[in-house]
C-alpha cells in the first residue's frame, strides 16, 4: 500500500503462437520502485546469468492470446478484468521467471485465502481482490519494503494508525493476518464508495485517493484505462499486474506449477483473546506446539512475551491445539508471570544446532528437538516427516529414531553414492575478493530434485558436499521449499 509502492515492467517476451515456449529472456526490471515483489523480481535479474543454461533447457507451456483472453473472461466476476499485452508480460513473469515464488504463494494461500474470503465477505468486497496481497507482498506477512511499508497488505506507519492498527514495542499489527486484512478491506470499501469502480479503488491502494481524483479530473472519465494515462507511472502497471496475479492463482495448473506445502501441518486456525501477560514459550510447551509455528501464525508479535493490556490480543492457534490451550490457560498465565522479555533474534525454544543424521537415513531425537527444526535441518518439511514416520501429531521424544529420508532413496544413496545425476556442468571461477561467507569453489553440476528427496539426501550423493554448501549456491526459495523438479546447483 503506502501510496508509493510500484511494480516493475517485464520485458516483452516474444514466442511463436504454439503450445510450448522454449526460448525466453530475462525481464528488465525498474530500480525506481518500492514494492516487496519488485525486490523479489530483481533477484531474478541477479541470478539469471548463473542459471541461464538450466532455464533455457526447460520447456514451459505457452498459449495463444485468445486462450488467455477466454480464461480471464471466464474468471471475471464483479471486477472487470481486461487482457492486453501488458497483462501478458506479467503473466509470463509469474509462470516463467518466478515459478518457485508462485509455488510458495500457492502453498500459503491455502491458509490465508479463507481468512481473506471471510473478511471480504463481511465488507461485500469482490473475493478476487484478495489476489492484491499477492502483488503487494507475495503473501508474506513479514514483508517490509524499502520505504517501510510493512506486512501482507503493505501499510505505511501513518496509514496503519488511521485504520487503528497498533504499532508499539510489543506489536506491529500491520503484520497481523486478520487485523491488517480488515484494515485493507476498510480502505478498499471507502475507495469504492468514492469512485464507484473497483479498478480505481485498487489503483488508489497503490497511489492514494488524491492521485486518482486528479487523474479523473484531467481525463474527464471514470474508466481506469482512460484514467491510467494520468496516474503515476508505477500505478499504470499495478492493475495489469493484479489481473496477471488473478489469472495465475486460477490457472497455475495449466502452466505445470504446483503448490509448495506449508512447513506446518495446518488445516485451519482458531482465535482466542488473551488479556494477561503471556509467554509464547509457555504456550509452546503446554500445547506441544513448535514456537516457530506460533510465530508463523502470530507474525505481529515482536517479542516472546506479550504484556497485559486492556483490550488484550487475539492469539491465533492451530485448531487442534485450542482445546489444550483453553484447558490449561490459567496455568500458562501463571507460568508466564516471571518470564523475561526477549527479542526473537536472541530467543530460541526447542532448537538444536547439532543435527547429525545416520547413514541409514534416520535421526535420533535429542532433548529440545522439534519437528520443525529437524525438518528444516534435513531439507524437508513437517508433513513429509510425519508421513515417513506415521505420526499423527507433532509429539516426539528423546531417543526416538526418526526417518529423515525416504527409505528406498536412502538405501540407493548408501549403495550408490558415486551416482551423480548431472544435467549440465560448468566451472566455478575462483573468487577474486573475500566475502563474509565464501561460496564453495570447484566444479558445478545441476541436480533435479526427485520425489522424497531432502537436502541431506542430496548432499550424501556427492562426496564432500554438505547441506550448507548447497544452501550457499542456491536461491533461498529453492532449498527452503524443496519440491520435485527443482534444479539445484551442486559444487563438488
Amino acid at each position: 500500500m503506502a501510496f508509493v509502492s510500484g511494480y516493475a515492467h517485464a520485458q516483452n517476451v516474444t514466442a511463436p503462437d504454439s503450445t510450448i515456449k522454449t526460448t525466453i529472456s530475462s525481464p528488465t526490471l525498474t530500480n525506481s520502485t518500492d514494492s516487496t515483489l519488485n525486490l523479489e523480481l530483481n533477484k531474478t535479474s541477479a541470478v539469471f546469468t548463473d542459471s541461464a543454461a538450466t532455464i533455457a533447457s526447460i520447456s514451459y507451456p505457452d498459449f495463444s492470446d485468445s486462450v488467455y483472453s477466454t480464461r480471464i473472461m471466464a474468471i471475471q466476476n464483479r471486477v472487470p478484468l481486461a487482457y492486453n499485452e501488458q497483462v501478458k508480460r506479467f503473466i509470463d513473469m509469474y509462470v516463467v521467471y518466478k515459478r518457485d515464488l508462485v509455488s510458495r504463494i500457492l502453498g500459503c494461500s491455502s491458509l490465508y485465502y479463507p481468512i481473506f474470503d471471510t473478511v471480504f465477505a463481511r465488507y461485500n468486497i469482490p473475493p478476487e481482490i484478495k489476489n492484491l496481497a499477492v502483488v503487494e507482498s507475495a503473501l508474506n506477512p513479514q514483508a517490509v519494503s524499502r520505504c517501510g511499508a510493512t506486512g501482507m497488505w503493505q501499510f505505511m506507519y501513518y496509514t496503519a494508525r488511521l485504520y487503528n492498527l497498533k504499532i508499539n514495542s510489543y506489536l506491529d499489527e500491520r503484520k497481523d493476518i486478520i487485523k491488517a486484512t480488515q484494515a485493507a478491506a476498510q480502505y478498499l470499501t471507502e475507495s469504492y464508495a468514492e469512485f464507484g469502480d473497483w479498478l480505481l479503488a485498487i489503483a488508489s491502494y497503490n497511489c492514494g485517493k488524491v492521485n486518482v481524483e486528479r487523474a479523473i479530473a484531467r481525463s474527464h472519465s471514470t474508466s481506469f484505462w482512460d484514467v491510467s494515462h494520468y496516474l503515476p507511472y508505477e500505478t499504470r502497471s499495478y492493475i495489469p499486474l493484479f489481473i496477471a496475479a488473478t489469472y495465475v492463482m486460477n490457472y497455475y495448473s495449466e502452466h505445470q506449477i504446483t503448490p509448495t506445502p506449508l512447513d506446518y501441518d495446518l488445516c485451519s486456525i482458531q482465535c482466542v483473546n488473551v488479556d494477561q501477560k503471556i509467554s509464547l514459550a509457555q504456550i509452546a510447551k503446554v500445547t506441544e506446539t513448535p514456537i516457530d509455528e506460533l510465530k508463523y501464525l502470530n507474525p505481529s508479535i515482536r517479542f516472546n512475551v506479550l504484556p497485559s493490556t486492556d483490550d488484550g490480543y487475539t492469539l491465533k492457534l492451530p485448531e487442534d491445539k485450542m482445546g489444550i490451550f483453553m484447558a490449561y490457560k490459567d496455568s500458562i498465565y501463571s507460568l508466564s508471570r516471571n518470564e523475561a522479555v526477549q527479542s526473537y533474534s536472541s530467543y530460541a525454544y526447542g532448537t538444536h544446532k547439532n543435527y547429525v543424521g545416520n547413514t541409514d537415513g534416520t535421526y535420533i531425537v535429542q532433548s529440545g528437538d522439534n519437528l520443525y527444526g529437524i525438518a528444516r535441518s534435513f531439507g524437508t518439511n513437517i508433513a513429509q516427516l510425519k508421513e515417513w514416520n506415521n505420526l499423527n501429531g507433532n509429539y516426539i521424544y528423546r531417543g526416538m529414531h526418526l526417518k529423515v529420508a525416504n527409505n528406498t532413496i536412502a538405501s540407493a544413496v548408501k549403495l550408490k553414492t558415486k551416482a551423480k545425476p548431472i544435467i549440465a556442468t560448468t566451472t566455478v571461477a575462483s573468487a577474486s575478493t573475500a566475502t563474509e561467507t565464501p561460496k564453495p569453489q570447484g566444479k558445478a553440476v545441476f541436480y533435479t530434485v526427485r520425489p522424497g528427496d531432502s537436502l541431506w539426501l542430496i548432499a550424501k550423493r556427492y562426496p564432500g558436499v554438505t547441506i550448507d554448501s548447497i544452501k550457499q549456491v542456491n536461491e533461498y526459495a529453492k532449498w527452503a521449499y524443496l519440491k520435485p523438479g527443482t534444479v539445484l546447483k551442486i559444487v563438488i
